[in-house]
């Protein structure tokens, strides 16, 4: 019989068990890639890399053009 190094005051023996690592960013990974699997599926462009790339490439062109053109109003004109 193996020994315990855990012990309550009465002599009860405490069970050890492992313990689950927490992983924050595994998580956060996991949802983000979950809800982009949906949008491809929703979109109809879950099988083609060249349609998401051109569909994902056309918003973030947008928006980092609208971004970009604020950035520079803002520092020629003063925010």
């Amino acid at each position: 019989m193996t020994k315990n190094l855990l012990s309550t005051k009465s002599g009860e023996s405490i069970l050890t068990y492992p313990h689950q690592h927490f992983k924050p960013l595994k998580k956060f990974y996991h949802y983000i890639s979950e809800l982009f699997k949906k949008t491809n599926k929703y979109f109809g462009i879950e099988g083609s890399t060249s349609d998401q790339v051109w569909f994902y490439g056309f918003y973030v062109t947008c928006i980092s053009m609208i971004v970009l053109t604020l950035m520079i109003t803002g520092i020629l004109y003063g925010f």
